[in-house]
């Protein structure tokens, strides 16, 4: 009884994918209208165009602190906090605005130092160094000179700076769009003229870098003052990707 109704369950199988095959078949697919599928891609002329300029650097930053170093921590920690007020008081004194002074490095720490003891090498604990530094940003760049020879006349021992660069490089970035695109629109026409065709509307417009900075860094400055300190200049600068299109 099982093998009958698996025979006919087969068979019935079979008849039912040969009559949806014949059914296939036999439909006119021919004269069916499918329409067309074509992908076309649109002529377009896709430039770089770049605008750079060279502004005179307008604030200076300057790194100012002193380190100690004492058996006693308390003892290290008070110098080092008494040379470094006694710097920020000096510099707000010549019209540094708090905003514009900021600590920027603290370290306390106590060494270890080995010895011999029987022959056998042990560790014990040393002296204690501190330093503390504060980054104070000048608006006034021609006021650089005068800047480091007053960190250094109120005790700073370290110094650091300057440096030089613009105060605000994206307003100055952002003037030099326009004619970063004028740059790439010019390009652009040359090589529409040299296709046989000429230049249309524009498709897309992209931004390809952001301003840039190039500024002189000065090491580390140790007593005395009145260095002479020249601004320089740092260069900015746009690029811009731009597609057209081609007529």
């Amino acid at each position: 009884m099982k093998n009958n109704n698996f025979v006919n369950t087969l068979a019935a199988i079979i008849v039912f994918f040969a009559v949806g095959l014949g059914a296939i078949y036999m439909f006119p697919w021919h004269s069916m209208d499918w329409g067309k599928l074509s992908m076309v891609q649109d002529n377009l002329i896709v430039v770089s165009g770049t605008s750079k300029e060279q502004k005179r650097n307008e604030i200076a930053k300057f790194t100012a602190g002193a380190s100690a170093v004492n058996t006693d921590r308390d003892t290290a920690v008070n110098e080092v906090n008494g040379i470094v007020t006694k710097i920020t008081e000096a510099v707000k004194t010549f019209g540094i605005r708090d905003e514009d002074i900021k600590t920027s490095n603290l370290s306390i720490y106590q060494e270890e130092e080995s010895y011999y003891e029987d022959g056998v090498q042990k560790r014990r604990k040393g002296q204690w160094r501190v330093s503390n530094n504060i980054e104070v940003v000048l608006r006034n760049v021609d006021d650089a000179s005068q800047l480091a020879d007053i960190l250094t006349k109120n005790g700073a021992t370290n110094v650091y700076g300057p440096m030089l660069t613009l105060d605000d490089t994206q307003k100055a970035g952002d003037e030099l769009l326009t004619s970063a695109i004028e740059d790439a629109k010019e390009k652009a026409m040359i090589m529409a003229e040299a296709a046989g065709g000429s230049l249309g509307e524009v498709v897309s417009v992209v931004e390809g870098s952001s301003p840039t900075s190039v500024y002189r860094a000065m090491g580390e400055m140790g007593g005395g003052g009145g260095v002479p300190i020249e601004p320089g200049s740092s260069m900015v600068s746009k690029t811009v990707v731009v597609s057209f299109r081609l007529k």
